[in-house]
């Protein structure tokens, strides 16, 4: 790394909230849903249909139903391997997923980060070789203070770097800031209320999260995912599945042309006490993008207390074809909670605990606020320690990542931080990115000092 990444950077300081916890059973896949799918007769499912003739029809588990055919965007994609120029990048752990807090979206190429700096509502640039950051315009004249501005945006909803250009909400443009064009790529993106997810992948933008349906006994909770062409050729609804509970989330990981769907319903233990211990049932299905037909893999059900359960503050999940479904996910342990990470194997069915840790320390002196991301090859474990006083409150805190390989082994690599960090955006070759306040920290991954982006004028 370059001396500009050896000045220290003052960070700010970012309290995250504790997990809470449920508990899990598993279903192994082609067993049929526990989570209700209700009558979706007389409902707006917020379709559109491919050929504007008629409404799809559903599958038992939400999903549309289509004709045998091959979907694929073009010939080019019918390989299972990666494509870095179309397929999304699951190095980073929320990998090109909307962000509405103060907290930022990263996305990467060999050379050069794309940060959103929601302070300023525009697109920065860091150069990795130099820590040369600025404004993502491409005009000269630009004094990059108002909306004119090419690196202005309203949203970083879908931001990523696609077929050489940036993409975001709707918009792309060039690599240096110019021809910034609007597109019908992801019209679908207002569809998506509640913890929404855009991914660009294969020809296809991806919406996914939850929001509410209307029936004759009241609102509803549903998990819903929809679907763009790059080129506008068609747009559908893929997923609605209404579901009981207090909520619904939907998280999407596409590998190759396979989409990986983990979906969420809320409960809590005590119906009528909303400060009550709640828990989480959860589903992880997968759909194939050529034949638009999806599976049931398995299924966690947090209302058994006695084992894991996925954590609703940390839905971060890895699939591996082959292999298995790495999730972030929560067991408790005499009145403690202990978040960690965790392996669903397609072979064998069963769940391994891959690195655990308890909330708080038995004498009570100590609390962890503790979050677990996943790379394409690793995970990464944030740690904030505080130390309680006698009345319980925090006295101080100390913050540092960890990175392991898939099987639960440290790499070896510990980097402390000088502030309480919430979320992890992504890690390349070169930096661990994540949240700082409102601005983005790049931690270099060879020990070096952190450099802040975004959030003040740029120095």
């Amino acid at each position: 790394m370059k001396n500009i990444f050896r000045a220290a950077a003052s960070l700010a300081l970012c309290i995250v909230t504790l997990l809470s916890c449920g508990c899990e059973a598993i279903m192994p896949g082609g067993t049929a849903s526990p989570i209700d799918t209700a009558d979706l007769s007389g409902t707006d499912a917020g379709t559109v249909d491919t050929d504007g003739t008629s409404d799809p029809e559903y599958d038992s588990n939400g999903f549309a139903v289509f004709p045998e055919g091959n979907y694929l965007a073009d010939p080019k994609f019918d390989t299972d391997e990666f494509l870095p120029d179309y397929d999304a990048d699951l190095s980073f752990m929320q990998p090109f997923s909307t962000v509405r807090s103060s907290q930022g979206t990263v996305c990467t190429t060999d050379d050069t980060v794309y940060v959103y700096d929601p302070k300023n509502y525009r697109i920065l640039y860091v150069d990795k070789a130099t820590g040369i950051w600025g404004p993502l315009c491409g005009k000269p004249e630009c004094t990059h203070t108002s909306s004119s501005c090419n690196a202005y945006i309203s949203s970083p909803d879908a931001l990523r770097v696609y077929d050489g250009m940036l993409y975001w909400c709707g918009w792309r443009m060039k690599l240096d800031g110019t021809d910034r064009e609007r597109g019908t790529w992801n019209n679908n993106l207002d569809k998506i209320h509640n913890n929404p997810e855009a991914v660009i992948h294969r020809g296809y933008v991806y919406t996914a999260g939850g929001d509410h349906m209307y029936t004759s006994v009241g609102a509803k909770s549903r998990a819903v995912i929809n679907v763009t062409a790059m080129d506008g050729s068609e747009s559908f609804n893929l997923l609605t599945k209404p579901l009981p509970g207090e909520g619904a989330s939907c998280m999407i990981r596409p590998v190759g042309n396979d989409l990986y769907i983990e979906i969420f319903s809320f409960f809590f233990a005590d119906e009528s006490d909303t400060d009550s211990e709640f828990y989480t049932v959860a589903e992880f299905y997968r759909w194939s993008s050529k034949t638009r037909k999806a599976e049931l893999l398995f299924t966690i059900d947090g209302s058994d207390a006695a084992a894991i359960s996925i954590s609703s503050e940390a839905q971060a999940f890895l699939p591996v074809p082959g292999d298995g479904i790495y999730f972030s996910g929560l067991k408790r342990k005499d009145g403690r909670v202990f978040p960690g990470a965790f392996k669903y194997s397609f072979e064998t069915g069963e769940i391994t605990e891959l690195f655990s840790h308890a909330n708080r320390n038995e004498d009570e002196t100590e609390a962890y606020n503790i979050y677990t991301r996943w790379t394409k090859e690793h995970f990464v474990v944030n740690m904030n320690t505080f130390t309680l006083g006698e009345d319980g409150k925090a006295t101080g805190c100390v913050s540092s990542f960890e990175i392991f390989d898939l099987e639960g082994k440290s790499a070896g690599v510990i980097m402390p931080t000088t502030d309480t960090v919430g979320d992890l955006l992504g890690m390349d070759d070169d930096f661990l990115y994540y949240a700082s306040g409102d601005q983005i920290a790049l931690l270099p991954l060879d020990g070096g000092e952190t450099l802040l982006v975004g959030g003040a004028p740029e120095t």
